[in-house]
């Protein structure tokens, strides 16, 4: 017995270690990633990896170990000529898992062979369910990460340059009032306001929706747990903002933790920032990209963070 065990073991020695160095190898590519996904999924591809290396070790000591004590008794069960079932409870576990694994074995050995004995059917019918695949790719999706529906959105508001805060809460109000007309009451838990610049500078850190005086404000919007899809409410507060209130711009930035983290603190998904000692051509450069990128079907928000505040005072 203890020969069969060695020899058994060093007979899958090699192939599980290849096999394990192949599933190590695929994460490798993650090491070599900047930015948000490194800092997401690097860990992830460790965990992998060494949970892959302390399989492979235990496969190669604990395993035969265990065997060495539970092989006998099962040996000597099939060595009797009436093969007795089990008494004890997880002996019929065993039992019924090793019946069931052995007819699975022996349909896919007679699946095999039908395969092996017909190659060119074979071929075909595997090419032709790849091919037919293609088909689902319409519906894949194309997200870095999935949405998270928090429950909650974050709508800020940007006044004319130069508007005093009396003025920015009482239009804030306005707009509160239409949100409550938006979303039915029974799924509105609360709106909080914070307008104006924060009073001290940790408020102003922890501020990452691009405040930049009294005429900006962010309206938080919070719903209860059994609510209708926030994007729902978003896309009908977009389509509502341009008639009721045309001089006011808006936009939404992340209001859960996750996209928040994602974003590293940005108040955009995406953000494209211009440095340059010339503000002037700062200002020509980033109104020109903003007009190529309205052309991208589907983006939504677009705006310059530092608009020209003189330029617009001459207009």
């Amino acid at each position: 017995m203890h020969e069969c065990i060695l020899n058994g073991a060093a007979q899958i020695a090699v192939p599980a270690f290849v096999s394990t160095l192949c599933i190590c190898i695929v994460f490798v590519p993650i090491f070599f990633l900047s930015g948000t996904a490194r800092y997401l999924f690097v860990p992830l591809a460790e965990a992998v990896v060494f949970a892959m290396l302390a399989s492979y070790l235990l496969s190669r000591t604990v395993v035969p170990t265990f065997a060495k004590f539970l092989l006998p008794p099962e040996m000597e069960r099939h060595r009797s000529p009436e093969h007795p079932k089990p008494k004890t409870i997880f002996g019929k576990i065993s039992y019924a898992f090793e019946h069931g694994f052995s007819q699975f074995r022996e349909a896919y050995r007679d699946y095999l062979s039908i395969c092996l004995r017909h190659p060119k059917a074979t071929v075909v019918s595997v090419t032709g369910f790849a091919a037919l695949s293609m088909l689902l790719f319409p519906f894949l999706g194309e997200d870095f990460f999935p949405t998270v529906d928090a429950g909650r959105f974050d709508m800020h508001i940007r006044m004319q340059p130069g508007t005093r805060v009396e003025e920015t809460a009482r239009t804030a109000d306005q707009i509160e009032g239409m949100l409550r007309k938006i979303i039915p009451a029974n799924q509105l838990e609360g709106i909080i306001d914070n307008l104006g610049i924060p009073y001290s500078g940790i408020n102003l850190s922890y501020n990452t929706t691009g405040t930049m005086s009294a005429a900006d404000g962010d309206i938080l919007v919070s719903l209860n747990e059994h609510h209708d899809p926030t994007n729902q409410f978003i896309r009908e507060i977009r389509r509502r903002m341009p008639q009721e209130f045309p001089d006011i711009l808006f936009w939404f930035p992340p209001a859960d933790i996750v996209a928040q983290i994602l974003n590293f603190g940005l108040p955009a998904p995406i953000d494209v920032q211009v440095q340059g000692l010339d503000k002037r051509a700062n200002f020509a450069f980033a109104s020109h990209l903003m007009d190529q990128l309205r052309t991208i079907p589907g983006l939504v928000d677009l705006r310059i963070q530092e608009p020209n505040t003189r330029r617009r005072a001459r207009c």
